[in-house]
């Protein structure tokens, strides 16, 4: 495992990815949900658990989860945990921001 550069800063990654707002982020074979609350970013497993629908085509919530957008399922971008405990939780991924970019730990 090792950190992926995303952006090249933060003023990059903050003007590709708006505040509340999710983006697809592919890195080899992993589709990863990069989403922006607040200019503070998550990583989350793109792949609903229950229905394997990309969570970055979902809404973000007033809790700082992302929805589902067929089932409403319910995942927090920080710990991946499903809101509602009916299906599994999300995988997450670390996320480090410095004066280099936006990594990922994948």
């Amino acid at each position: 495992m090792k950190w992926i550069r995303i952006f090249d800063s933060i003023s990059v990654a903050t003007s590709t990815i708006s505040h509340s707002t999710s983006k697809l982020v592919i890195i080899g074979d992993h589709r990863i949900c990069v989403s922006n609350v607040n200019d503070q970013f998550y990583a989350i497993k793109d792949s609903c658990p229950h229905s394997g629908q990309s969570l970055s085509q979902g809404k973000i919530n007033y809790l700082n989860e992302i929805v589902c957008p067929l089932h409403g399922y319910r995942f927090s971008l920080k710990h991946g945990q499903e809101g509602d405990h009916k299906c599994k939780d999300a995988q997450t991924y670390q996320v480090r921001v410095d004066d280099d970019g936006l990594f990922i730990y994948i």
